[in-house]
């Protein structure tokens, strides 16, 4: 029985292999392999080229200007917050902002969900450091 079984796992790995060569043939055939292969050179000089324009100051051309396209997140400061808040780093280790703003407000399960709320965002905020988008992109601005 039990080699019945492993049989067919022999067999489902070798049509799993069959699959993946036959994609890879129709990637090469039709050109795909190319075309990305062609995009990521497209874009590693995109980015060399911002780079570039951002060194020599041009960050604005006429209709065109270069924008920050990554997004500003919150980072809490492990160091300040644990010796700030010694018992919940400790229970989490790593504190995320969403684990830290989760305990502030249970621990302030009498006030109102609102409250409690805004109370920990403002703590929170105490021990966050903003770290500004690292990814750039030009957009038109007509």
């Amino acid at each position: 029985m039990v080699l019945m079984v492993l049989d067919e796992i022999i067999k489902v790995k070798e049509t799993i292999a069959l699959h993946k060569e036959a994609i890879t043939a129709l990637k090469e055939s039709s050109g795909i392999n190319a075309l990305e292969t062609q995009l990521k050179e497209l874009e590693l000089q995109k980015e060399q080229m911002i780079a570039a324009a951002m060194i020599a100051n041009i960050t604005k051309e006429g209709n065109l200007m270069i924008i920050a396209s990554g997004r500003r997140m919150r980072e809490l400061n492990q160091i300040d917050f644990k010796h700030a808040y010694p018992e919940i780093f400790d229970r989490y280790a790593k504190i995320t902002i969403t684990a830290a703003m989760e305990a502030f407000v249970n621990q302030h399960s009498d006030l109102p969900t609102k409250e409690a709320k805004q109370l920990a965002n403002d703590e929170i905020e105490r021990f966050s450091t903003t770290k500004e988008p690292t990814a750039w992109d030009v957009i038109s601005l007509v």
